[in-house]
């Protein structure tokens, strides 16, 4: 195998399967014997068509897309038709996610992923939250979170100028699973509001804190896969717990809880 990840290698930990790489990562365990070697430093070989970073733009879509449903049997076309990405893409990228053993192959049109967790988790060590979005944050005198979203809500809606949005973090995850009260909303937006609609909102705009965060991302595969609660768009279940994870005001306590529910990334 040209290269571990990580992963793949606390997944054969777990089912003591020993594994190494051309990098010199290795584990072997057997009976009276462990070799658990980091890779050798600044080797990192991997085939040329191997795909560097898997969890980036229309690459991203479709490790999305696979954690909308982890039970679902997946064809290729139908994740091309989901997430916009062109079947060359769709092909190299299941390839890459077989070989490393997050999904398996039921026949030759049909794959499923193995299990939730080794691809959420290897995703959320690849995410870096603050170079996808550029954050902006506004203050406002509204009070309760819900009322808020609702607004918000009603306003991009409605207004002929308004940019497609979806909510995410505190109050998406609250809303798919209430674990801690939401301290302010956030949401994705395609593009800024204009200032006229920021100002029939009553949002100011702030350097630090605020109540309402708005993120404008730099590829628009968030707003796929989106659901709907007390009719408000959210962003998808694996979505918001990457947006929580490293956020404070208790972000991460929500994002755990929301994955420890039985109903994360379910239909």
């Amino acid at each position: 195998m040209p290269r571990v990840t990580s992963a793949l290698l606390e997944l054969c930990r777990k089912h003591r399967v020993s594994v190494a790489d051309l990098n010199g990562r290795t584990f072997l365990r057997d009976r009276g014997l462990l070799i658990d070697r980091s890779p050798f430093p600044g080797r990192n070989f991997r085939f040329e068509r191997e795909p560097g970073n898997i969890f980036v733009g229309k690459s991203e879509r479709i490790v999305r897309t696979l954690l909308t449903d982890p039970t679902k049997l997946w064809s290729q076309s139908e994740i091309v038709k989901r997430t916009g990405a062109t079947s060359g893409l769709v092909s190299r990228i299941t390839r890459h996610l077989l070989r490393q053993g997050f999904l398996r192959r039921v026949d030759s049109r049909r794959f499923f992923v193995v299990s939730l967790s080794p691809l959420l988790d290897a995703w959320a060590e690849a995410d870096n939250f603050g170079r996808r979005v550029t954050t902006h944050r506004y203050s406002t005198l509204s009070g309760d979170p819900l009322e808020l979203a609702k607004r918000l809500h009603n306003e991009l809606t409605h207004a002929p100028d308004a940019p497609l949005f979806a909510f995410t973090q505190w109050i998406a995850g609250w809303l798919r699973h209430p674990y801690t009260e939401p301290p302010l909303v956030s949401a994705y937006v395609s593009r800024l509001p204009s200032a006229q609609l920021l100002d029939r909102l009553g949002l100011r705009p702030v350097s630090d804190a605020g109540r309402v965060w708005l993120h404008v991302p730099k590829d628009e595969g968030v707003f796929l896969e989106r659901r709907t609660v007390q009719n408000l768009p959210l962003v998808s279940d694996a979505q918001i717990y990457l947006d929580l994870r490293k956020t404070g005001l208790r972000g991460p306590e929500q994002a755990q809880a929301l994955r420890e529910w039985e109903g994360f990334c379910r239909p």
